[in-house]
This record gives structure tokens, sequence and C-alpha cells, in this order.
């Protein structure tokens, strides 16, 4: 019984690690099944999405979904979204000519798990009589989406891929 649970639980920190590393490649990363018994309840990136033109924020916003196990009582959050003025060769914050465009940080108690819930950033507007929020600007985007949980104190990081936009032409934007 116990070489089972092992073999179960590295059976899950590979599925965590082949998912994590796809996730950089691609921008999406899902979540692996619910914590073992012998593992801390966490939450997980379920997916990072790609900067974008949305109609309804009238500029650039992108999304990210996480998903958590039964156990999570508090989440926080940040995500960053970065314009660069030159195409950077990663998404990486330090690059030259690019900086933060927006930010969308909070902390609540996540649903729990088999329900992904979705955060925006720049943040959604609260009500339909609210101004757009989206980000304006023509260059190279692309997303940080960090996270902590109140089981887990270490910070995880996911970006997305890069995306070349203009927000003068709403179709204008294209992975680079």
């Amino acid at each position: 019984m116990k070489l089972n649970q092992a073999s179960r639980s590295l059976r899950l920190k590979l599925a965590a690690l082949i998912c994590a590393g796809g996730a950089v490649a691609s921008g999406l990363a899902m979540a692996p099944p619910a914590a073992a018994n012998d593992q801390v309840p966490d939450c997980y990136f379920y997916s990072v999405d790609m900067p974008h033109y949305s109609p309804r924020a009238v500029g650039i916003d992108a999304k990210t979904r996480y998903v958590c196990d039964p156990g999570v009582t508090s989440m926080t959050w940040v995500q960053r979204l970065y314009l660069c003025v030159t195409a950077p060769s990663a998404p990486d914050p330090n690059s030259p000519g690019c900086s933060v465009a927006a930010v969308n940080v909070g902390t609540e108690a996540p649903p729990q798990y088999v329900t992904p819930f979705t955060r925006y950033v720049p943040g959604a507007p609260k009500s339909e009589s609210e101004p757009p929020t989206g980000a304006q600007g023509v260059g190279w985007w692309f997303q940080e989406a960090g996270f902590m949980t109140n089981t887990n104190s270490i910070v995880r990081y996911l970006s997305s891929p890069i995306y070349y936009c203009n927000t003068q032409v709403p179709s204008g934007c294209y992975r680079w």
C-alpha cells in the first residue's frame, strides 16, 4: 500500500512538472489531478491566456484561470500585462523596452476543485456602466501571472506567449 501511495505521489508530481514545462512553451497549463491524501491542498494554473484585443474592454486584456483543491481557503494572485516597444526574445519582464501596462492583484476564497475561476488583467469592470478597462498601445504584449495560497507560501509564476497587438486595429493581434 505504501508503495502505491509513493508511486501515485510521484506520478502526480511528474504530471505537474510536465504541465508546467509545456505551459512555458504554449502558454497553457492544465491542472493536475486533485491532491493525493499525502499532499498539501494547493491551487494550479488552469490556463494563462494570450493578450488579445477585447471589444468589451476596448483595448488589450488577458485572463488567467486557476483551479484549487478542497482545503484552500485563501489565494492571493497578481497578474501583470507587459507592453514592449521592441520585440523581446522571451516573455521576460526584464527585457529592454518592456514595461507594466496593467496590474490586477487580489486575495479571495477560491472555488474548490473542478470549478476554474478567471481573473482578468486589467481587471474587468464591475458593472456595464463603468468605462472600459482595456490597456492601450502598439507593440509586443505578454502576461505574467503568479499566486500563492494559505496552504503553500511559494509563489508560482507563469507567462503567456508574446503577441504583437495594435489597439487601433481590433483584429491586429498575432503571435510573435
